[in-house]
């Protein structure tokens, strides 16, 4: 997720919004790529590290505080088992995004992290979904909700293998391919849902008042693999998986913290 993620913020940025990515995944050497070749304005890179999963909500806590009245959006890249085993949406996630493929088991995979994050049912809930790597021949058969959960379908990206959506396709020290059309217009158009559904906006505060806080929106990719059941590979419940990660990841829209507040 961490290319998609990157052009996203990057769009966000392009709407007036300050954006700080943050990498809780641990590979983050394509964001420091990308940032590094092509620095815009606006977005920040934050890499903080997490020892355990209770320290996640104090690390939220306090990178709230350090970036009140500088940044909008707080963009976090993570795996899911942290924010599960963390609290889920609890913690103070304002949105989450979940990456899936565009087929049946990729749709039960988010309906199963949507349950274990705590996400309340349709249309309270604080869970989207997006399909990744999308064919032309499958567009036209795409859902507005999932199959079961009913979770609402943000949207969704074709393939651009070039661009390396993950960083599967990566190319140590090649320079980064720019995204073809299709692959950036629908990044603007999932951007353009999200301003308008979290929602995003601006904050600004006069001086006589404390800083307000940004919106965190989560973005999660999950892979879906073959169980004993034939279902996901992860098991139901989080004290039963307590040693087994997760097999999905986790971005969101929220800022991280390593030891100090960051500038942009």
């Amino acid at each position: 997720m961490s290319t998609a993620a990157y052009y996203l913020a990057q769009m966000l940025v392009g709407e007036g919004l300050r954006v700080l990515v943050v990498d809780l995944s641990g590979r983050g050497a394509r964001l420091r790529t990308l940032l590094a070749r092509r620095p815009l304005k606006n977005l920040g890179l934050w890499e903080p590290q997490v020892a355990k999963a209770s320290d996640l909500r104090a690390l939220i806590l306090r990178a709230r505080e350090q970036t009140a009245g500088k940044v909008d959006v707080l963009l976090l890249d993570m795996d899911a088992s942290l924010l599960e085993h963390a609290g889920g949406l609890a913690v103070g996630i304002d949105y989450t995004i979940v990456v899936t493929a565009a087929t049946v088991e990729g749709q039960n995979a988010a309906d199963e992290i949507a349950e274990r994050l705590g996400d309340a049912p349709p249309p309270y809930g604080k869970v989207g979904v997006v399909f990744s790597r999308v064919s032309v021949t499958e567009t036209d058969g795409l859902k507005e909700q999932t199959e079961n959960r009913k979770l609402p379908v943000l949207g969704h990206y074709p393939a651009d293998y070039l661009l390396a959506a993950g960083d599967d396709y990566s190319v140590s020290g090649a320079e980064p391919s720019l995204p073809h059309e299709k692959y950036s217009s629908a990044i603007a158009r999932l951007g353009r849902i999200l301003i308008r559904r979290v929602p995003l906006r601006r904050l600004s505060a006069p001086p006589a008042e404390p800083a307000q806080r940004g919106t965190d929106v989560a973005v999660a990719q999950a892979r879906v693999g073959a169980s004993r059941s034939g279902g996901m590979s992860a098991a139901s419940t989080a004290h039963e998986r307590e040693a087994q990660p997760v097999d999905a990841h986790v971005g969101s829209a929220r800022p991280t913290v390593d030891e100090s507040p960051m500038s942009m």
